[in-house]
């Protein structure tokens, strides 16, 4: 477990001025790298809920210890999101453009992390800047705007759009979670747009047929059809 005093924050503030000194372009594939070590710094030091099991469970020698522990990742998780949040709209307005438009990595990337800053942001400053920004009307719109009807074919490129597509489902289960995030998706008539979603009524009547051996490395990265519409349809109902 990663904890000592201040390094973190440090190490993360030098991440984020990494990525934007990087610019756009090319750099938006070494930036999904850093997206991602940005995301494990994050949740390393946001997540106590086991800390705080332990010393329940924990016999009375321990406890001291593991609250010394706890206490130390409660500040230093208050700390790097005190250095997320002081860059702003900068650092937000380079992962929304890189989760809307760069490449697919990039994309998966920037939509993880955009979902690591709503679940902990309790003031919902980043739900306001994608909603005022237009973002998040654009996410709505393409969930009944995507062509779907490709989405049962079983090559690499429609394996990610269905991963894109999911992840943004996903996203946006995630804004609704907060009031806030659940009233700009109301505004923005989400429920109707939900309904509208092309795939809903492609439900696949049964498995398409086993690929042979000579595609056998194809199979392992691809799922079949009907498993595929119910990843689809699940983020949908929720």
């Amino acid at each position: 477990k990663i904890s000592t005093d201040g390094a973190i924050s440090f190490l993360l503030q030098g991440i984020i001025d990494w990525i934007l000194r990087m610019g756009t372009g090319r750099c938006q594939k070494y930036r999904s790298d850093l997206y991602t070590a940005m995301h494990f710094l994050l949740t390393s030091v946001t997540n106590h809920e086991s800390d705080h099991r332990d010393i329940e469970q924990s016999n009375q020698s321990d406890v001291s210890l593991l609250k010394v522990s706890t206490m130390q990742g409660d500040i230093d998780s208050k700390e790097c999101w005190c250095v997320v949040f002081n860059y702003g709209e900068v650092l937000l307005d380079l992962v929304c453009r890189d989760m809307c438009d760069g490449p697919f990595v990039c994309r998966m990337a920037a939509m993880t992390l955009l979902e690591c800053f709503i679940s902990n942001d309790a003031s919902g400053t980043v739900v306001n800047y994608i909603f005022h920004g237009g973002i998040l009307k654009c996410m709505v719109e393409s969930v009944s705007g995507e062509n779907v009807q490709c989405f049962w074919k079983t090559d690499m490129d429609t394996t990610r759009a269905v991963y894109l597509y999911r992840s943004q489902l996903a996203l946006l289960c995630r804004i609704a979670e907060s009031r806030r995030g659940a009233t700009h998706l109301l505004s923005l008539d989400v429920m109707n747009r939900v309904t509208r979603a092309k795939f809903i009524d492609l439900r696949p009547n049964e498995n398409p047929p086993a690929l042979d051996s000579a595609n056998s490395m194809q199979l392992s990265f691809t799922i079949d059809s009907t498993q595929r519409y119910n990843q689809l349809i699940i983020p949908i109902l929720q």
